[in-house]
């Protein structure tokens, strides 16, 4: 869904989700339980800073959002203690289907269960995703999550250094009879790590006998790494540094046990208890059967000492294990273990899988294990599971046509040390890829470029680096582009099929006021104004050579993740609006040739020129074909369409590199204007081949599709029709006779500074800007500024003006050079550049009859409104008491 708004109401809007915020709809509330209390079923409750306070959901369906979890935090109390007296973070029960996403939780102190978060019989579903639940204490259970009768999504969080005085550090999980229902945990792409529990350091799973036996619980725990966590009992308690589980018999149809516990592609290390045959994952029971539980593809091990336990078979009913590597066990079937086809080895270390190191931050939401690509880990997983295992990994990284053991898939890295070739094993980290390898394309002075099919499952390519393939290429494709602040940005897919419903989920953006809308939008042309994005838009893509606006709700990185154009792409354009503005984008991961671009293009584009925004200045940038601009990947830009025919994005037009195409030596001036806050440009090139009229290719005007409330531009020398340039080309000979009006946006009482940078520019000449208002003539140069200000609001031309001179003039030898005649419409008349009071005007139709006579009283711009006029071409005369002046208009 869209909602169609001005570009400027989401700036401002979006404005208040910073600093310490709570809205719902861009309504602000003084607090978050202030927000929950006015909150209807199915609002979005954003929060944004830190927040101290306790809060309660209950009977009532929301989304709790903030934009990232290390900036945007609830915690219970201004600092962390562990007396036991305080509150909880957040607890949650009743009728309802809560989501929270994108926060901190800490700072929970207290004797009840779940210090962090309690989820207490919420009959909904529970969706956690990209927490960090941190330093939460209870003298209870759960230190960090406590989960009882529940169904609930954990996905992308972190869960650390939360401290139980009872069982289940990090987590505890249980059915409840008063529930009345069977319940699923799931935990996907999440850390638990370095928390302290009694019993269950990192997790308790309790059949609740006698208060849950009536229901079944099943934790399922996929791509995620335990690592660190600790159960502080001595050697006889139950222990469980890792995972406890207490099994109960079910009471109900069919009996047996009530807990299973599934592990696939985890990792667990260095876990720790007393005894040492009670260290990783550890099961009891409260009556006579046994826990279900298996696990595949995973890696549980206890640093490199295969004594310390790590996975003690007691107590299980083991349904399956196959593709593991496993540490020292205790009470296995080893027989079962052993069997060739479940591909299982046991007495292990760490370094035997692959586990080199402490916790990294390698891409994704949470950390995972320094892995060793020489190790164990690497291509483990041969045999066949007869599950349906995930995709990706803990890093939501696409995994190998034979994926690696644990929660961490190996890919080969690009480092281009020897040259561009794809295919010269000198350029990879771990050699030449083969079939159904993952690479990642990182940061190189030599980008690839295949000329042969590539046939790897999966490429992952870092912001700002390039692939070129000239052949074909059918796998995976991840781009992420760095957005280093929150500000606008204009992007586009350099991938095919990336659905925008995910895109947008997954990007964490600004939120604006009403509706749910989100810093995301496409352009719509015939309104001449921002689409934005509000919610679910069903089985939409992201369009390949489609523009979008986008903001995030902070720094960070937005993922594209789909499959590679490798042929050449036809972008849609339309006609209409003020202008014909249409935003597209580069849709390769490789840089683009503007310049081949433009030219190809030219028979359906206004003018060859496309517009690029500049987030740190916040406007719009003109760029030409002569400026042979790289489009860089993931970058979306402005054209103007003559016609709705396709343009097209030719394959051809890809290169490996940054920088400017056919890199030219150009006589440029640039003259910079700012008003101590916005800064606004507008630049001059001298070429040989230029006119003094419009040159497409070469001039190039401001962009109109969003107009900027600070301004600099200039006018044509000749046939000048009011158009406004940002970039203008000039012959580079007589240089010194040109004065070039320069035009002024800017709002009354403003002090404008102007400098210039000059290149190539002939030694003997200097930069001057003349201000026919205060008859003064400046030189301007990086350090030498003008300062002017501006009593009444200005947009238009007729004060200033531009030279390239070897001396100064007096303003009193300026003559009628800038002087501007043309229509703005077929009513008015402007006239600009005028150096004296009292000029008078006449204007003749094409037989010689007077058809208008008035005088300009000011300086300037002047006005004139014109009579009832047929259409046609007329003679307009001007006399000043610097001479007079002839010029020719048509009045259409």
């Amino acid at each position: 869904m869209r909602c169609k708004l001005l570009f400027l109401l989401l700036i401002i809007v979006s404005a208040l989700s910073f600093g310490q915020t709570v809205t719902i709809n861009g309504t602000s509330y003084g607090t978050i339980s202030a927000a929950i209390t006015a909150a209807s079923n199915n609002d979005v409750i954003v929060i944004t800073g830190v927040h101290t306070e306790s809060i309660n959901i209950s009977d009532k369906s929301l989304i709790l959002r903030g934009t990232n979890p290390t900036t945007d935090i609830i915690q219970a109390a201004a600092s962390s203690s562990t007396d036991g007296t305080g509150s909880r973070v957040i607890n949650l029960s009743g009728t309802a289907t809560i989501t929270i996403e994108n926060l901190g939780i800490r700072y929970g102190n207290n004797s009840d269960n779940g210090a962090g978060i309690n989820i207490d019989k919420v009959t909904g579903l529970v969706t956690l995703k990209n927490l960090v639940i941190e330093n939460n204490f209870t003298s209870s259970n759960g230190g960090g999550l406590a989960i009882a009768g529940s169904n609930i999504n954990i996905i992308g969080c972190t869960i650390k250094g939360n401290t139980s005085s009872l069982d289940g550090g990090g987590i505890l999980a249980a059915p409840n009879n008063a529930a009345t229902t069977d319940i699923t945990v799931s935990i996907q792409q999440s850390l638990i790590s370095a928390n302290t529990g009694r019993n269950g350091g990192g997790m308790y799973i309790n059949g609740n006998n006698g208060f849950g036996d009536n229901y079944k619980i099943d934790v399922n725990i996929e791509n995620s790494t335990i690592e660190s966590n600790a159960a502080t009992t001595t050697s006889t308690g139950n222990g469980g540094g890792g995972i406890w589980t207490k099994s109960a018999d079910y009471l109900g149809t069919g009996g047996g046990t009530n807990v299973t516990l599934k592990l696939v592609h985890v990792t667990m290390n260095n876990n720790t208890h007393a005894a040492d045959n009670k260290e990783g994952l550890q099961f009891t029971k409260a009556g006579t059967n046994n826990a279900n539980f298996s696990a595949y593809n995973s890696i549980l091990v206890n640093t490199d000492a295969v004594a310390n336990k790590a996975v003690n078979f007691a107590n299980t009913n083991t349904v399956e294990v196959i593709n593991c590597i496993l540490g020292g066990i205790n009470s296995a079937n080893t027989g079962f273990l052993d069997n060739a086809a479940r591909n299982n080895v046991r007495g292990k270390t760490a370094t035997f899988a692959g586990i080199s190191g402490g916790l990294t931050s390698a891409g994704g939401l949470t950390q995972v294990l320094s892995m060793d690509k020489d190790q164990s880990f690497k291509n483990y997983c041969t045999a066949s599971t007869g599950i349906t295992l995930p995709g990706t990994d803990q890093r939501n990284y696409l995994r190998g046509t034979t994926p690696d053991a644990g929660a961490f898939e190996y890919y080969n890295i690009w480092t281009g040390a020897t040259d561009t070739n794809w295919a010269t094993a000198g350029n990879w980290e771990d050699g030449l890829p083969t079939t159904g390898d993952v690479v990642h394309i990182k940061s190189a002075v030599n980008m690839p470029i295949a000329s042969d099919a590539i046939d790897v499952a999966n490429i992952v390519m870092d912001s700002g680096t390039s692939f070129i393939t000239t052949s074909t290429y059918s796998g995976g494709l991840v781009y992420h582009r760095t957005l280093a602040t929150n500000n606008w940005y204009l992007v586009s897919s350099p991938v095919v099929g990336q659905d925008e419903d995910d895109f947008v989920t997954n990007a964490i953006l600004a939120h604006g006021s009403g509706g749910n809308r989100r810093g995301f939008s496409t352009y719509d042309t015939a309104n001449n104004g921002f689409s934005y994005y509000s919610g679910d838009t069903g089985a939409n893509n992201l369009g390949s050579g489609t523009g979008y606006s986008i903001k995030k709700g902070s720094a960070g990185d937005i993922t594209f993740s789909g499959t590679m154009n490798t042929s050449d792409v036809p972008i849609s354009v339309v006609t209409g609006g003020t202008d014909s503005f249409n935003l597209i984008g580069n849709p390769y991961p490789s840089h683009i040739n503007s310049a081949s671009f433009l030219s190809d293009n030219t028979a359906n584009l206004v003018v060859e020129t496309l517009w690029v925004w500049n987030q740190s200045s916040g406007n719009y940038e003109t760029k030409i074909s002569g400026d042979n601009f790289v489009l860089a990947p993931a970058q979306g830009f402005f054209v103007r369409a003559s016609s709705s025919t396709d343009l097209n994005m030719l394959e051809s037009y890809q290169t490996s590199s940054g920088g400017t195409f056919q890199k030219q030596s150009k006589t440029e001036v640039k003259l910079l204007m700012t008003d101590g806050t916005s800064e606004r440009f507008t630049k001059f090139y001298y070429l040989d081949t230029a006119t003094k009229g419009f040159d497409n290719g070469w001039d190039g005007e401001t962009f109109k599709g969003q107009p900027n409330a600070l301004d600099v531009f200039s006018h044509l020398l000749e046939d000048n029709v009011g158009d406004n340039y940002q970039v203008q080309s000039l012959p580079k000979t007589d240089m010194e006779t040109f004065t070039i009006p320069i035009g002024i946006k800017a709002n009354a009482g403003k002090e404008l500074t102007f400098t210039a940078e000059a290149i190539n520019l002939p030694s003997e000449l200097k930069v001057y800007l003349e201000d026919r208002e205060n008859n003064t003539f400046n030189e301007l140069t990086t350090t030498s500024n003008y300062k002017a200000t501006v009593n009444d609001a200005l947009d238009g031309i007729g004060r200033f003006f531009l030279h390239t001179r070897s001396s100064a003039l007096s303003t009193n030898d300026i003559g009628l050079e800038g002087i501007g005649i043309y229509t703005i419409n077929r009513n008015t008349l402007r006239v600009s550049g005028v150096n004296s009071i009292n000029a008078s005007l006449k204007m003749y139709n094409i037989l010689g009859k007077k058809v208008l006579e008035t005088s300009l009283p000011t300086k300037g711009i002047s006005d004139v409104v014109l009579p009832k006029l047929i259409t046609g071409i007329y003679i307009v005369h001007l006399q000043t008491e610097k001479g007079k002046i002839n010029k020719k208009i048509v009045v259409e």
